[in-house]
């Protein structure tokens, strides 16, 4: 729905304007200010304080492009996203609504009741909760801090396992390797390297 909207029938596409308001199917809903919409590639191009939202998180972006066939949407001019247990900032994200797989680049800020992760790169599925970490990270908890260059990190079990060098700080101990698997609830990790 939208308050105008312009159809061209020999491009097979049409734009939106004012109060734009998508819905596909039961899980995807996005409103924004100015929308075009491709309806032979299936792309749509939104802009103006877009809203993007499914069964799972809110994001919050200035534009966003929406591929329909494969499920993606990419922003490009920083993002907000907000779940259940989770805030994420970063300049540059692809959001894939089939697998609910997340790739963050350049500036990512995730913070959440149990931690706060600052990262180049971040790969997040926010089913599982599993963070994959490309690139120099930081991940900060009340009890410690670990700093990585290339890792899996299991929010939801507090399990990690990095490579490429990794430093784990906690109040009694630092563990500094090569590879590194740790689960910060029993505290017991294995180092090598």
């Amino acid at each position: 729905t939208c308050d105008s909207a312009y159809f061209y029938r020999k491009g097979n596409s049409f734009d939106a304007y004012s109060n734009v308001h998508v819905n596909q199917g039961a899980t995807v809903n996005m409103y924004c200010d100015v929308m075009n919409y491709d309806g032979t590639t299936k792309v749509l191009d939104a802009q103006g304080d877009v809203r993007f939202q499914d069964n799972t998180m809110n994001l919050r972006t200035p534009s966003i492009r929406y591929n329909r066939e494969d499920g993606s949407a990419v922003y490009t001019q920083g993002g907000n996203i907000t779940d259940p247990e989770n805030t994420l900032f970063s300049k540059i994200g692809v959001y894939n609504t089939n697998s609910e797989w997340f790739i963050f680049k350049d500036s990512v800020r995730l913070k959440s009741q149990k931690y706060r992760i600052v990262a180049d790169t971040l790969l997040f599925n926010s089913t599982t909760g599993l963070a994959r970490f490309r690139g120099p990270s930081l991940i900060e908890s009340d009890s410690g801090y670990i700093m990585c260059n290339y890792g899996d990190y299991d929010t939801q079990n507090d399990i990690a396992y990095f490579s490429n060098r990794c430093e784990i700080h906690d109040r009694s101990s630092v563990i500094i390797g090569d590879t590194v698997y740790y689960n910060r609830t029993t505290g017991v990790g294995d180092l090598y390297g």
